[in-house]
Formats: structure tokens, sequence, C-alpha cells
């Protein structure tokens, strides 16, 4: 069974992996699909104790389509290692 913490990373994992299959064009998942997922953490969120997850779960939202792939790794590694910590 898995733990709390690692559903939670898992949850913030799948961004990345939208996001990859949102970039391929032979895939079906759309940047609307990746921009939705990102959406519904934030508001999961957002009562986490943690300003700065929050800031950065809404800076990709807010970024959308403009922001590059080694970016999107970036931050979402660094929200993981934020879950890990806490």
């Amino acid at each position: 069974m898995k733990t709390e913490k690692r559903k939670r990373i898992d949850g913030i994992y799948k961004v990345l992996a939208l996001y990859e299959d949102a970039i391929d064009d032979k895939n079906v998942v759309t940047f609307a699909d990746y921009l939705t997922y990102v959406k519904k953490l934030s508001i999961m969120y957002d009562g986490f104790d943690n300003e700065e997850f929050y800031g950065l779960l809404n800076g990709l939202y807010k970024a959308g389509e403009s922001i590059e792939f080694d970016n999107v790794k970036s931050i979402v590694f660094h929200m993981i290692s934020i879950i890990d910590k806490g």
C-alpha cells in the first residue's frame, strides 16, 4: 500500500509525464489536459502549508505552453523534494 507521501509524489511526477505527452505530436494528451491536471493540483494543494509549493504549481499553470521541458522538469523535481522533506 502506498503511503500518503508516495501518493503526493506520484501525483506531482504525473505533471512531468503529462507535459511530455502533451509536447509529443504522436500522443493524444493535449496541453489542455496538462493544464487541467495542474489546476486540479493547485486547488488541491491550496491549503498546503508551503507558499513556495503552491506558487510553483500556480507558476506552471500560468506559464501554460510557453514553459520549456527542462523548466517543468526542474520545478517538478523541486516540488517532489519539498514533499519528501516535509
